[in-house]
């Protein structure tokens, strides 16, 4: 016979001074057990928790259900706006070693496995123990460092141009993000914000010009012809991987990113990207380990967008170069200018809500230093969303414009 365990995290508890509950769910009747993630912990402290089943003859049946479970948590998750965590990118099978398993095994008389998120089945006799280590990271900055840091640079530099700044302001937002996947795209929307693909050849221009032209009097659908217009628009400027690896080239010169040259590093992180955002498929443990390495890249083309005062702008004078200006013609100027203005608004005048007991409300947009109640909270996700949208929004009014002047 065979038991099921999902494990979860939530962004705060349930209520309850309970350690679990049972209930019933589903056709045909399962009953199911919520328990807190802690032994001896209640429902209404924790922030991780256990929905367990059984038992099932086989360990397919198991697993089936369980799978049905993880699907009803992200439902629910999904319908009340709230964080959920329930294993899917989770490292696994580093808690314990062998030998450090059967270590615990004959101290607790029973078998022992990983409190891992996520899906475990398991043989219920003998009924074993689920053993891990659970921790957050926080790592204090020296406050005389910081002080120092502002009073040698205050008024040293500049950015490059509003794409930068505005590149920077998501950079400092995407260390919010708790979830290494969320992190990798957030970092990753970074880049994308810095990145003005420059144009292609004027030979590939006229080629593309005159597939636009067949497009537009092509007897096809509105809809499909509006589609294939925008793809072949784009196609006239240089893709967003050779503009990526350009720019890394070219400004990170003589630097390694787990073990690469920049250019090669970028390439290796947008595919990816691909993979995680188009395929939804990749190696957890990949994501992990480029991490640090993702962080400290961005981190090192963003430091190359602060100009110093009194120091020209450099622009490379080669037809497959990142324009590092302020944009070629009025048009995108104002773009550039109007969405730095909305996402320095945003940034003073942030979302606020309120978490509790696993609830969240919403409590509209309040100036960052007179929240609406002493108890809200700026809410991070809403305003990175809004900045993305910002910087979605003007990235279609530039290339609109991009032939106006």
């Amino acid at each position: 016979m065979f038991k099921f365990r999902l494990c979860f995290k939530t962004q705060g508890p349930f209520t309850g001074d309970e350690e679990f509950v049972e209930f019933a769910a589903g056709s045909p009747s399962q009953q199911l057990r919520l328990s807190a993630g802690l032994r001896g912990g209640k429902l209404g402290e924790s922030k991780r928790f256990s929905l367990s089943g059984g038992p099932f003859p086989a360990a397919e049946k198991a697993e089936e259900i369980a799978d049905m479970l993880r699907i009803a948590v992200l439902h629910y998750a999904t319908e009340q706006r709230i964080g959920v965590d329930v294993g899917e990118h989770a490292l696994r099978g580093l808690s314990l070693t062998e030998r450090g398993r059967r270590l615990f095994s004959e101290q607790l008389a029973a078998p022992v496995l990983e409190d891992n998120l996520g899906i475990t089945v398991y043989r219920p006799n003998p009924m074993p123990s689920f053993l891990g280590v659970h921790f957050e990271l926080s790592a204090p900055k020296s406050t005389q460092a910081f002080v120092d840091a502002i009073a040698s640079n205050l008024g040293r530099w500049r950015f490059a141009s509003p794409k930068a700044e505005l590149a920077t302001t998501l950079y400092g937002v995407a260390h919010f993000e708790t979830s290494p996947a969320a992190r990798f795209l957030a970092l990753f929307m970074c880049l994308e914000a810095l990145l003005e693909p420059a144009p292609r050849g004027d030979a590939v221009r006229a080629h593309v010009d005159r597939l636009i032209k067949e497009t537009k009097t092509a007897q096809i659908p509105c809809d499909e012809r509006a589609s294939l217009l925008g793809g072949l628009a784009r196609l006239r400027d240089r893709s967003i991987a050779k503009t990526g690896q350009t720019l890394a080239s070219d400004l990170l010169v003589g630097r390694k990113y787990d073990s690469l040259h920049p250019g090669a590093f970028f390439k290796k992180i947008y595919e990816l990207r691909n993979a995680l955002v188009h395929r939804g498929r990749f190696d957890p443990n990949v994501l992990h380990g480029i991490g640090g390495e993702v962080d400290r890249f961005v981190s090192d083309l963003l430091l190359e967008q602060f100009i110093e005062e009194g120091a020209p702008i450099r622009h490379r004078q080669h037809p497959t170069s990142w324009v590092t200006g302020f944009g070629r013609n009025s048009f995108q100027r104002l773009t550039l200018y109007i969405a730095a203005i909305l996402s320095v608004a945003m940034l003073v005048f942030p979302p606020f809500h309120l978490v509790f007991d696993g609830f969240v409300q919403n409590l509209g947009h309040s100036f960052v230093f007179n929240p609406p109640r002493p108890d809200a909270t700026v809410d991070t996700g809403m305003l990175l969303t809004q900045w993305v949208t910002v910087v979605l929004v003007a990235r279609i009014v530039w290339l609109l414009v991009r032939d106006k002047d």
